[in-house]
């Protein structure tokens, strides 16, 4: 998704692919009312791309490579999002 592919069909497919994604957890955001994040189209867009750049991180940085991180990062998501109580959310790897 960093424009690095040169074909055109490819951008366009990688753009509907991330479209559809951003819409598939957009419908579970809203699902949760998730009403304090006030635009829930752009919190969408802003957890995936911590999603995302999570797992480069983990990937090719080999930073946040401990399970704790990973739980860590879950229990943010579920809480910001999807209004989970003090417990934490356990991760499964």
């Amino acid at each position: 998704m960093e424009d690095q592919a040169a074909d055109r069909d490819l951008q366009r497919m990688g753009s509907r692919l991330l479209d559809s994604i951003v819409e598939g957890l957009e419908s579970r955001v809203v699902e949760a009312n998730a009403s304090d994040l006030g635009d829930t189209h752009a919190g969408t867009q802003a957890m995936l791309a911590m999603i995302e750049r999570f797992t480069y991180f983990r990937r090719s940085r080999r930073f946040l490579t401990d399970d704790s991180s990973l739980d860590t990062l879950t229990t943010l998501i579920h809480r910001a999002f999807f209004g989970a109580s003090e417990g934490t959310y356990r991760a499964s790897v």
